[in-house]
């Protein structure tokens, strides 16, 4: 029969190829940072709409937000699917404040959406 040392060695040298397949089957990809600017930036414009548009009198925060899906154009220009939640805070609109410095309201009728 054949040696276990064969077996391992064996098993070892497909394992080192599907790994280097996958590296290089990986580098064709570009890696973007989308989250950082671009991200805040469409965040930001949302929920500064929203809390324009809305009838209430306090402002509301983001609550979370995640990229649900990029579209490439090019490599300098790419368009984001953003998910969020928000949720009615304490600031009065007339504030002035920034939604993010101010604590979420707490109750069985706070106003929240996604």
């Amino acid at each position: 029969g054949k040696r276990p040392e064969n077996f391992e060695t064996r098993t070892m040298s497909i394992l080192i190829f599907v790994l280097t397949l996958s590296i290089f089957s990986c580098l064709g990809f570009p890696a973007y940072d989308y989250d950082l600017p671009a991200m805040e930036e469409a965040l930001n414009a949302s929920l500064a709409r929203i809390n324009s548009q809305s009838w209430g009198r306090n402002l509301y925060g983001v609550v979370r937000s995640h990229i649900t899906g990029v579209d490439m154009w090019s490599s300098d220009a790419y368009r984001l699917e953003l998910q969020f939640s928000i949720r009615e805070t304490v600031c009065s609109k007339a504030s002035g404040r920034d939604p993010s410095t101010c604590a979420f309201r707490t109750g069985p009728y706070v106003v929240s959406a996604s």
